[in-house]
């Protein structure tokens, strides 16, 4: 096995979409998807006097499309689901829309373009994956 690392393709991080609700996603407050939401442990427990526990269970309600990158287990990136079925995808100051799935796919291309230039390869290649060698000169 080759000690090289190569980041996921964008159809391997496409193909780890999946529509969940935020309260399947977030189970102790957390989860990466509890942070991206703004739900934290006491929200979930209602410990938090100064929270709207009528918004937290509009959240939690709220779907999303999750996606995992690399070699995390747990989905570390979201485009929402507005209630109008429109797709919602916020990236630090950013924010756009789509509502069909020719506009959702260059979300996900903006995602994962952003998750590329956040992170570090994490997946690790075999040697049968590897690139073939060109013929030097002989």
């Amino acid at each position: 096995m080759s000690d090289q690392k190569r980041f996921p393709t964008i159809e391997e991080f496409r193909a780890t979409r999946k529509r969940q609700t935020y309260r399947e996603l977030i189970q102790t407050g957390d989860e990466i998807a509890a942070n991206f939401a703004g739900i934290d442990a006491a929200d979930l427990l209602r410990t938090n006097p100064n929270i709207n526990h009528q918004h937290v269970e509009k959240v939690l309600n709220g779907e999303t499309l999750a996606y995992t990158f690399g070699n995390c287990d747990e989905p570390s990136s979201f485009i929402n689901i507005l209630d109008n079925g429109d797709y919602y995808l916020v990236l630090g100051n950013y924010e756009r829309i789509a509502s069909n799935e020719a506009e959702l796919a260059e979300l996900e291309a903006e995602l994962y373009d952003w998750r590329l230039s956040e992170s570090e390869p994490t997946i690790e290649l075999t040697d049968d994956d590897d690139e073939p060698e060109s013929p030097g000169p002989s």
